[in-house]
């Protein structure tokens, strides 16, 4: 319940055979997701998750079919997480932003790294 209404929502699961299958449902969902938006909203923020899982659903969506229907000039892009690496480390989502972003045809305006390979100490400072 949030304040005094009650939200109800269906959840609902879907198991895909393969990460190929899972990155291409990812994909036209974020497609469909992303179109909406921007129709309803003028743009769209969103934060992407990093690690390698999701690179198969952003090379997807840099190619056609995907890219060419998602309005990528009004797509302001974040990252959901970090780890605690230095910048330049293979491990690194600031390091693969400008790969994913490129990709995809995005103009990244606040990239915002956090000096990770500082310790956790300095991160949690920012």
């Amino acid at each position: 319940m949030i304040g005094n209404q009650s939200i109800s929502k269906q959840v609902s699961l879907v198991v895909y055979p393969d990460l190929e299958a899972l990155s291409r449902a990812a994909a036209e969902r974020f497609v469909e997701q992303a179109r909406q938006a921007v129709a309803s909203r003028g743009r769209l923020s969103v934060a992407l998750a990093g690690g390698r899982t999701p690179l198969c659903t952003y090379e997807l969506l840099a190619e056609p079919p995907s890219r060419d229907p998602v309005p990528w000039d009004r797509v302001h892009v974040l990252w959901g997480d970090e780890r605690c690496v230095p910048a330049d480390d293979p491990r690194s989502n600031f390091r693969l932003s400008p790969q994913v972003v490129l990709a995809l045809g995005i103009r990244v305006k606040q990239p915002g790294e956090l000096p990770t390979g500082e310790g956790i100490e300095l991160v949690a400072r920012h």
